[in-house]
């Protein structure tokens, strides 16, 4: 009896000897973590600016044909800072405002521009500024939306995980996180590996940050943007845009004149819908579209680049394989054209669409 006693002694003392070493440790880690933060630099201050996005047509020309210049500086010659159209450079701030004021032509050319926010002028559904510096020029709605999106300095919402209504928004941030929004107007932000971001609502936003992460949006004008790898991002909407960064990456739009964009290796981008477009980059990669009207696209060695639909557009990298198709309508029915970059005078990164059976250089 006295020896079970003395084993219970020596087990509580090794036990207490044990939590005692832990908290030692534990507090001398936070001490050295606090001292660490103390002695740390401040973090640098957020950059100043904000971004602009508009269009222009193929010849870079804006409204009354002003010439706008592919990268650098421009003002307008005409400036007047009443609060009214005209006699200025006009966009939509952060890409938020009326669509109205963007082309709908399928060879626009859509611009992000940094701006001094302090000068513009709201407009109501666009702002007005003197100046601005053109920083990137695209070929399509959803690469321009994804350098708006993900750049730093872009306003985060910071509300509830959870939000419902018009004009509401949602953020989260964490490893498995979630946030949902639904309601017009609406945004979600998910930030973290294996994250999730859904929102329902016409002009909606969703974006999904991290590893395997995921983001949807409802509603026409809709905007769903997912960076990581195996991410996923998927719009359903009239003028909705959907895209994905990352290896295995996978971006779906669905609706007239929508986009679908998707970068990374073997990623894919698929957009249905007339005059809408898929575009992928990276190494075989595919990109399919389905409307009349539609283009795909595919950028990187050995990709695929497949457009189903009367008068379809579509160009593959080098090593790429094409597909086009074409209604004819003595015969009443669909007819196709295959052809594999640098076979037959298949050129990389060229587009093509089917014309009598044929592939024929645009």
């Amino acid at each position: 009896m006295t020896l079970n006693n003395n084993n219970a002694d020596a087990k509580a003392r090794l036990k207490a000897s044990v939590a005692a070493a832990i908290t030692a440790i534990t507090e001398a880690i936070a001490t050295g973590i606090a001292a660490d933060i103390a002695a740390a630099p401040p973090p640098p201050a957020k950059a100043a600016g904000a971004l602009v996005l508009r269009t222009c047509d193929k010849n870079m020309q804006g409204y009354g044909g002003f010439q706008w210049p592919t990268n650098g500086e421009v003002s307008a010659p005409d400036w007047n800072s009443k609060v009214v159209c005209g006699n200025g450079l006009h966009g939509l701030l952060w890409g938020n405002g009326s669509s109205v004021n963007l082309s709908r032509e399928r060879d626009a050319k859509w611009l992000v521009c940094e701006v001094d926010p302090a000068t513009c002028i709201d407009l109501d559904g666009k702002v007005k500024f003197q100046t601005c510096n053109v920083i990137a020029v695209y070929d399509n709605m959803a690469e321009a939306i994804t350098r708006i999106v993900f750049d730093p300095r872009y306003p985060q919402p910071n509300t509830e995980e959870i939000a419902s209504g018009d004009y509401s928004s949602a953020t989260n941030t964490g490893a498995s996180s979630k946030a949902t929004s639904s309601g017009t107007y609406s945004t979600a932000v998910s930030s973290g590996t294996y994250s999730k971001a859904i929102s329902n609502g016409d002009f909606s936003k969703s974006s999904s940050s991290g590893d395997s992460g995921k983001a949807s949006s409802v509603g026409d004008y809709t905007i769903t943007a997912s960076i990581g790898t195996f991410s996923s991002a998927a719009s359903s909407g009239k003028f909705s845009s959907a895209s994905s960064n990352g290896i295995s990456s996978k971006a779906s739009s669905v609706g007239d004149s929508s986009s679908a964009w998707s970068n990374g290796i073997s990623s894919k981008a698929s957009s249905v819908g007339d005059s809408s477009s898929a575009s992928s980059s990276g190494t075989s990669s595919l990109a399919a579209s389905n409307g009349d009207y539609s283009k795909s696209s595919s950028s990187g060695a050995s990709g695929i680049a497949a457009a189903c639909g009367c008068e379809t557009w579509v160009k593959a990298g080098p090593l790429g394989c094409i597909f086009a198709t074409e209604w004819v309508a003595a015969e009443k029915r669909y007819r196709g054209a295959v052809g594999h970059v640098g076979e037959n005078g298949v050129k990389a990164d060229t587009w093509y669409r089917c014309v009598a059976g044929q592939l024929v250089e645009k």
